[in-house]
């Protein structure tokens, strides 16, 4: 049996959040040889910033032809991977839940605590009309699609010392803190996150903190 289904992964989404990025997902058990999508978005609390195939397998395994489109509530695709002579034979290997196409979306300023809205697939949209489609062994087949559903959130959540933003608290958080402060690294994505002493500022003190928490016996963690 062929696997072939385009899916939306459930996320979060804060309150005046300026760039939610929500990936197409698709899963196939043969190579990908092009897809179409057309997508519906909660305009009352999306908005559509940017869709693209850069950083994903789509780019890298060299798609020829990609037209993106988007609306008020809608984003569509049309990807071809081998599209132009000499066919050379271009795919996206087969793969579970391979991201290939970012949707990057702001989200509305007065969303409520807990209140949900659905990214979903519906055939049709867009001008022309587009519908949902994988391309595999030269066919243009219809997959199973699996909607997302984004919850939102008035204020964003995070782990005091993260400061690198991967969801653990270790010593990679220390010095990424440590070079965005004296040399230039990367600004974190949550400050907060940095703030280990819950000072309501970010200074050298807040990676000494942390690094006592990590390496010497009966510190207390960050706030």
């Amino acid at each position: 049996m062929t696997l072939r289904i385009l899916s939306i992964a459930d996320d979060l989404g804060f309150a005046g959040q300026s760039a939610l990025e929500i990936p197409l997902l698709s899963s196939h058990s043969q190579p990908l040889e092009g897809f179409t999508a057309s997508i519906q978005i909660p305009s009352d609390r999306l908005t559509v910033v940017d869709v693209t195939v850069s950083g994903t397998p789509t780019e890298s395994n060299g798609a020829e032809f990609v037209e993106l489109n988007s609306g008020t509530d809608f984003v569509t695709a049309n990807v071809v991977l081998d599209a132009v002579g000499p066919f050379a034979g271009q795919t996206i290997p087969s793969g579970t839940e391979v991201g290939v196409m970012r949707m990057i979306f702001s989200v509305a300023l007065g969303v409520t605590d807990g209140e949900t809205r659905e990214i979903s697939f519906v055939n049709g949209l867009g001008s022309p009309a587009v519908d949902n489609t994988v391309r595999i062994n030269g066919v243009d087949q219809i997959p199973t699609t699996v909607n997302g559903t984004i919850t939102f959130a008035s204020q964003p959540t995070f782990i005091r010392g993260d400061c690198n933003g991967d969801d653990l608290v270790g010593i990679a958080d220390a010095i990424s803190g440590l070079l965005w402060l004296f040399a230039g690294g990367l600004a974190p994505d949550c400050e907060k996150s940095c703030d280990t002493n819950d000072d309501g500022a970010v200074q050298i003190v807040d990676m000494i903190n942390l690094l006592s928490f990590l390496f010497v016996a009966n510190q207390q963690p960050p706030a």
